[in-house]
């Protein structure tokens, strides 16, 4: 081979590695494959992928002194490859790997599709919801938003979409499975329960944020027309069902999709302690594009757990995180999304370039100038 380095790392070419004449490199790791060093190796291969993919064209040479990791690295990034595709495009319409040695891959990167709105990202950082569960969204998803929410005109609600709403209030009652007034209550699209676990007491902002995926689904569920709820404080009912082997039967446990109310006991300082704590938190620590100034988003509802003849049990609250519809996306981090891209000229320290903000949201096919970053206010309850 010609012209190959002989130090581990990614490395961008811009003609196939037997006639290159131009290199972007970045050190790799050379043992294991947790090390942090492994990690900035992936994370530094796929920024390279992502700026050739809006350029259009490249080679990506890997290069690593162990043969185990380079296999191990094939493997793990197809899953990562796959969330960078853009749009009306499939894998092998992008990529194409040829492994030279035990220490040597080559990807060739390519976009069969180029048009305007053709775009490639790194990190979306935004969440669509999936049966009770979240996603990493996809590029063509998020383009939609971008497009057609973003131009969307808003719609008041009609007498049906009243009558919907009122006919699915909840009522919770203490250690009693929580029913609709269309039936048991259960996880969809737009909604998601969570119970507390024995060492978790309270819903700590902490756990909320990290542990309870809480900005994964207010941005899954600001993408739904409707919006959508976080319900903290009910726990998913288990039984005992049989469970036949060859040798013998066991008794398993099961979940039954049907939840059980358990409540949250919270003072009044703590529930605005909570409040004001998400609220803040949706603001501060979260990006949100919306073509309008955005009045409360995100608010916190404590419904009132009764018991079975209808009284109110002292201070316990089933804690609801209610996510209005957005014109425009919502974001996990303050950053954004994070895209690269590489200019024409390339020289040995040239690295992927971050896309700006307002080129991102152009080469969706948004505007930057109707389509802002914006800041959410909340009112009183």
């Amino acid at each position: 081979m010609k012209n190959i380095p002989s130090v581990p790392g990614a490395f961008i070419y811009r003609s196939p590695p037997d006639l290159v004449d131009k290199v972007v490199a970045i050190k790799g790791a050379q043992n294991q494959v947790d090390s942090e060093e492994y990690k900035r190796l992936l994370e530094g291969f796929l920024q390279k992928v992502n700026a050739l993919l809006n350029h259009g064209f490249g080679f990506v040479l890997i290069h690593l002194n162990d043969p185990f990791l380079l296999g191990f690295f094939d493997q793990k990034i197809n899953e990562r490859l796959d969330n960078l595709i853009a749009d009306n495009s499939y894998f092998h319409d992008n990529f194409h790997s040829k492994y030279y040695d035990k220490n040597h891959v080559t990807f060739w990167v390519r976009q069969r599709k180029r048009e305007q709105t053709n775009i490639s990202t790194f990190q979306l950082h935004t969440k669509v919801s999936w049966s009770g569960s979240l996603r990493d969204a996809k590029q063509g998803q998020v383009k939609q938003h971008i497009i057609e929410r973003a131009s969307a005109q808003p719609q008041a609600d009609t007498a049906e979409d009243m009558e919907s709403d009122h006919k699915e209030q909840i009522i919770f009652i203490e250690g009693k499975v929580v029913e609709t007034k269309d039936g048991v209550f259960q996880e969809s699209i737009g909604i998601e329960a969570k119970g507390l676990s024995a060492e978790e007491q309270k819903p700590h902002l902490e756990w909320l944020f990290k542990g309870g995926k809480l900005p994964g689904y207010i941005t899954a569920f600001a993408k739904l027309d409707e919006g959508g709820s976080y319900y903290i404080g009910l726990e998913e009912e288990e039984k005992e069902v049989p469970k036949t082997t060859w040798k013998r039967q066991v008794m398993i446990t099961i979940k039954t999709g049907k939840f059980i109310c358990k409540g949250v006991l919270l003072s009044d300082t703590e529930k605005e302690a909570l409040r004001t704590g998400i609220q803040n938190k949706a603001r501060d620590e979260m990006m949100w594009l919306s073509s309008e100034p955005l009045q409360n988003p995100v608010s916190v509802i404590f419904h009132q757990v009764q018991n079975e003849g209808g009284g109110a049990v002292c201070g316990c609250y089933v804690i609801e995180v209610k996510v209005e519809h957005l014109k425009g996306l919502a974001f996990c981090t303050e950053e954004g999304p994070q895209a690269f891209k590489v200019e024409d000229s390339v020289t040995p320290d040239s690295q992927p370039e971050p896309m700006a903000l307002d080129e991102w949201i152009y080469v969706n096919g948004g505007s930057p100038e109707r389509l802002n970053i914006q800041l959410p206010t909340f009112s009183l309850p």
